[in-house]
């Protein structure tokens, strides 16, 4: 997992490099102001990857998707009993991902 504090978290850019494989990202805590752009889109698409919100994609070299978060919205936009119960989500997004290698 990896944690963003709110609201100047980012993760630069960047393309994966994991070959025969798919990355499953969730996010908790506050939202993240997430951007993805395939090599046969035009322009980014910057979209609102909010807690619970499950992203999947090809994770190879071949696919080419560029991805990253590029802020993270103010601590009101954390889920309440979310927050609640975990108060460290309150000003804070995690970004939970799972790699599925496959054959």
């Amino acid at each position: 997992a990896i944690q963003y504090k709110s609201p100047n978290g980012h993760f630069p850019p960047h393309i994966d490099h994991c070959n025969n494989s798919f990355v499953y990202l969730m996010s908790l805590g506050c939202t993240a102001n997430f951007m993805v752009k395939g090599p046969t889109m035009e322009n980014k698409k910057h979209f609102k990857f909010r807690s619970g919100d499950l992203l999947i994609f090809n994770a190879s070299t071949e696919a080419s998707i560029l991805h990253g978060v590029t802020s993270i919205d103010d601590q009101g936009s954390c889920p309440v009993d979310l927050g609640n119960a975990f108060q460290v989500l309150q000003n804070h997004r995690y970004g939970v991902q799972c790699r599925l290698g496959f054959s």
